[in-house]
């Protein structure tokens, strides 16, 4: 065999252990482990967050308990903690008939960029508004145009092949901010 018949071989040889090798390190448990999420968790994850705008605007309780983990947690502010869904389902009843006397309400969230931790848990910042309506091509009417703005900061869990939201805090980040409601601890009556 001639010296660049043997270097055609040494090289291809060199070629293929490299490709290997990358295929070794990209297969690796510690590139696993940056999950960067697929479409289908982008399209459930903003499903998740239009299921919870639509649950409050038609003040559904259990609806809105659904898209938490049964153990979930939302702090409503500097005030308000409710963990789990007979909290979340009896604050809802407790809330709407206060409500009927305004115009409908649209809650708007922007899914926000979403850091994966692992393939099971995430997190997301999203910009919400809730706007007043008084239906359509209508004058503004007391209680019409935007009544809130703020963000929720949100941690996810998947549940069964389903993302859900496991901890949501509001956040208004206004000049009078106060942080969130602490919850307590899971053997301590929650303040209603």
């Amino acid at each position: 065999m001639s010296k660049s018949g043997v270097r055609r071989i040494r090289n291809g040889l060199l070629a293929v252990g490299s490709v290997v090798a990358a295929f070794a390190v990209f297969e690796s448990p510690a590139v696993a482990a940056d999950y960067q999420g697929t479409a289908d968790d982008y399209i459930q994850i903003t499903q998740l967050q239009a299921k919870y705008d639509y649950a409050l605007d038609n003040w559904d309780g259990k609806a809105w308990a659904s898209v938490f983990t049964e153990d979930g947690i939302f702090h409503g502010g500097p005030t308000r903690c409710v963990i789990g869904h007979e909290q979340m389902i009896a604050l809802l009843e407790k809330m709407a008939p206060s409500y009927t006397s305004l115009p409908p309400q649209q809650h708007v969230t922007v899914t926000g960029p979403i850091t994966y931790i692992d393939k099971d848990h995430a997190w997301v910042h999203s910009p919400i508004m809730v706007i007043g309506s008084a239906g359509f091509i209508r004058p503004l009417v007391g209680g019409t145009g935007i009544s809130f703005t703020g963000a929720y900061d949100d941690t996810l869990r998947r549940v069964n092949g389903r993302w859900l939201i496991a901890d949501r805090a509001e956040n208004t980040k206004t000049a009078d901010y106060k942080p969130p409601a602490a919850c307590p601890s899971p053997t301590e009556k929650p303040a209603s």
